[in-house]
């Protein structure tokens, strides 16, 4: 029996879920047939990898108390482990004003061509910063929080092929059919905190998704920077620069946050 084999058929079975997979393997339950195995691997029409496979990105292994059994995913899974880009997160509100979400974009658009940019796939800051990547012939790693035999929202479905398209990653711990939950998503964002080299933070309230990204990112030993937002509102970005997170307002400022040179 191929440990590979068993961890995509417990991938599957348990639909990606990372604890009842763990639990499987810790109570040393008896493991399916030879043929359940290979036919559940046979089943999948998407390249994956495995915690046990030579390749699995090792920014994922090495940073993760829970790394993700099985990784599936289209495009350059090489993107996750080369030295010669810089990753930085893009993560915030869903509903994020336009003045956000243009400089974002802005911002995004002026950084050096060897920054991938790694988000969500989600509306609002995640999609302008995508978009902004996208435009600007940068590459962009998407993290799902539901199989990605799914594009959701719907409305991103063009931003998932640009990224394909154009030499990016999409990737997802959830196997190919299985549809968004809420829960995934609070789970798949110690995946886009671990890989990026610092998180950018484009505008969040107080009571934010954000927030959980936030918090892996910190426990990671990660940079955040935020965009300040008005004063005396509803502004986690606000609140992180208090404490300590990077106010990013400049090319300068974004560029000092992944520690590379500002000329």
């Amino acid at each position: 029996m191929k440990a590979e084999e068993l961890l995509i058929y417990l991938s599957i079975k348990f639909e990606g879920r990372w604890e009842d997979i763990y639990s499987f393997i810790k109570k040393k339950e008896k493991p399916p047939f030879e043929e359940e195995l290979t036919s559940c691997k046979n089943s999948l029409k998407y390249k994956y990898v495995t915690l046990v496979s030579e390749d699995y990105p090792s920014v994922l292994k090495n940073s993760l108390t829970s790394p993700p059994f099985v990784l599936y995913y289209e495009g350059d899974l090489s993107l996750l482990n080369e030295e010669k880009y810089k990753h930085l997160t893009v993560v915030g509100s869903r509903n994020a004003c336009l003045y956000s979400k243009n400089k974002v974009m802005s911002l995004i658009e002026e950084l050096p061509e060897n920054i991938v940019v790694v988000s969500g796939l989600a509306r609002g800051i995640d999609s302008y910063g995508m978009s902004a990547a996208i435009k600007s012939n940068k590459k962009v790693i998407a993290v799902l929080g539901n199989g990605i035999g799914y594009c959701y929202p719907k409305e991103n479905e063009h931003i998932y092929k640009d990224i394909v398209n154009n030499g990016g990653l999409v990737l997802s711990e959830y196997p190919p059919n299985v549809g968004p939950h809420q829960d995934n998503f609070r789970w798949r964002n110690r995946i886009l905190a671990a890989i990026g080299d610092a998180i950018f933070v484009g505008e969040a309230k107080y009571n934010s998704g954000t927030r959980i990204t936030i918090n892996y990112a910190l426990n990671y030993g990660k940079s955040v920077g935020c965009l300040p937002y008005r004063a005396n509102e509803d502004s986690y970005c606000n609140l992180l620069i208090k404490q300590g997170a990077d106010m990013i307002e400049t090319l300068d400022d974004l560029k000092s946050l992944l520690n590379m040179p500002l000329k």
